[in-house]
């Protein structure tokens, strides 16, 4: 979860922070109760996914560093 709107983005609210937290916990205690099976819950990202947003991460956080 992102905040990217406004002037000037700050990051995360506590708000949506705990709503996230919230979300993951629920869905973590569906798994560990059997209420859903966990191989069902597993969604790998993919490396080109993962590549590009932590590269884009990186280039806005240091744009001088050579990659």
């Amino acid at each position: 979860m992102f905040n990217l709107a406004g002037l000037r983005p700050l990051g995360n609210s506590i708000a949506s922070m705990d709503l996230g937290f919230a979300l993951q916990a629920r869905c973590l205690e569906a798994v560990a109760t059997g209420g859903v099976d966990a191989t069902s819950c597993v969604v790998p990202v993919p490396g080109s996914i993962d590549a590009a947003i932590a590269n884009s991460y990186l280039d806005g956080k240091y744009p001088t560093a050579p990659r």
